[in-house]
């Protein structure tokens, strides 16, 4: 279901950090199956890159960009599980790689390979140049222009991130120089921990030799619109590909003209697939106004989830849903209930409604991935549950009446966080009827 005026936006190179995508890791089978792929793919332990190697070894270019486009790709595909569509994709850098791929152009498999093959050649570009990058603020972009034009080809605006954020690439001496001209002006200057000179002319050698890479792929159509780097317009079609990356190494990133496009579009959200929060944080500011959501924050997740259903107009079928189901669970709280008090010749209570409510609590699969949501609607009612039980095997007893309907009032809970199907808390609700009447020889 496509939503209305929604862009969906990707991290680069930078917003890495230790433990990243781990949640989405341990909770998702088909996520931890994309891992084993690019682990195979690549030669490289991609579950010990992301979540146990250290920030100097997780912040090398090679190393950074793999586990980057692994852990946004990931977090797509576990938001599109949930059925919804953009209006558009965007990627900053590296993440133009990622939104070509969840756009379908690119498949996962041959992603891995490009991802890794560029993170190679821009590392192994550091050893042809002594240079660097610094990201500058507090300077206007026009000024800044005039300063890197002092140094004629040395050095270059090498990011137009927003209106007064910007990053410099190129020669480390007159990157140097630059960065105190800006600090003597009231500017602020931060070193890049980065192997090279990225998005500048220093990087040619290494766009001609991923051009050649980047032949050796098929591409696809694209399923959704993807806003270049380069022209801060949408791709044309799967022949922009090879050019549009190839010049990504050499030409600055225009995220700025991405974001002013966006607004254009009169795009109301934006979310954020992948590691932190740099590109929401950067399109907020932009636009002066909250607008955008990283699904990496939890409180952030939350909201997108509310959005996503508001603007495809599920909200109103998740109502009609949840209503079907309370009059579900009362109806067969009812017979359950009657069933178990007309027939208690069987005092087996380890076999009991509500026994039978914290098997099925167990091993339904959890489909929310906000851990405050799983604590408060997941942990804290099974634990009742459980306290309930304990409390009847202590007074060698069978659960009231009243005790039962308790612990299927949390076992609605449980579902409705997990985000149970209906059909399926139908079946797992017939299933513990069936089981009482076949334990009471009904």
């Amino acid at each position: 279901m496509n939503l209305r005026k929604t862009a969906f936006v990707f991290p680069g190179q930078g917003s890495q950090y230790q433990g990243m995508g781990m949640e989405l890791y341990k909770k998702y089978p088909f996520v931890r199956t994309l891992y084993e792929q690019a682990s195979a793919l690549t030669g490289i332990d991609m579950e010990n890159l992301c979540f146990h190697s250290d920030m100097e070894i997780l912040t090398q270019t090679d190393n950074a960009q793999l586990a980057i486009f692994i852990t946004s790709y990931a977090a797509f595909r576990v938001f599109m599980e949930m059925g919804f569509e953009p209006s558009f994709l965007s990627g900053h850098s590296l993440g133009e790689i990622t939104a070509l791929t969840c756009a379908g152009a690119i498949t996962f498999e041959d992603a891995v390979e490009i991802v890794k093959v560029r993170g190679n050649l821009m590392q192994k570009a550091g050893s042809y140049v002594d240079g660097t990058m610094a990201a500058i603020r507090g300077i206007k972009m026009e000024e800044l222009k005039e300063m890197c034009n002092a140094y004629l080809d040395l050095i270059c605006i090498s990011n137009y991130n927003s209106k007064d954020q910007f990053v410099i690439s190129g020669d480390r001496g007159a990157v140097g120089k630059v960065t105190d001209t800006v600090r003597s002006k009231g500017g602020k200057c931060t070193l890049l921990k980065v192997s090279a000179p990225f998005h500048s002319p220093f990087m040619k050698e290494a766009a001609k030799e991923f051009t050649e890479e980047l032949k050796k792929y098929r591409f696809y159509e694209l399923k959704y619109p993807v806003i270049s780097n380069v022209t801060s317009k949408p791709y044309e079609g799967q022949d922009d590909i090879v050019e549009k990356l190839s010049r990504h190494l050499t030409n600055p990133v225009q995220w700025m003209g991405v974001m002013d496009y966006l607004l254009e579009q009169k795009i109301e959200f934006v979310f954020e697939f992948g590691p932190g929060k740099v590109i929401s944080t950067l399109i907020n500011k932009h636009s002066g106004k909250r607008m955008a959501f990283s699904y990496d924050e939890a409180d952030d997740r939350i909201e997108i989830q509310r959005i996503a259903f508001d603007l495809s107009g599920r909200k109103a079928e998740k109502e009609e849903v949840e209503q079907k189901l309370k009059v579900l669970f009362s109806g067969y709280i009812d017979k359950i209930c009657q069933l178990r008090h007309e027939n208690t010749r069987f005092l087996n209570h380890s076999s009991t409604a509500i026994t039978l409510c914290l098997a099925h609590a167990v091993c339904t699969p959890n489909y929310n991935v906000s851990d405050t949501d799983y604590q408060n609607g997941v942990l804290v009612p099974y634990n009742k549950i459980r306290r309930l039980q304990a409390q009847i095997e202590r007074e060698e007893r069978m659960p009231e009446k009243e005790e039962e309907k308790e612990a299927f009032q949390m076992l609605y809970s449980i579902f409705q966080t997990k985000g149970v199907p209906y059909e399926e808390q139908e079946l797992r609700l017939e299933k513990i009827c069936k089981t009482l009447m076949i334990k009471d020889g009904i």
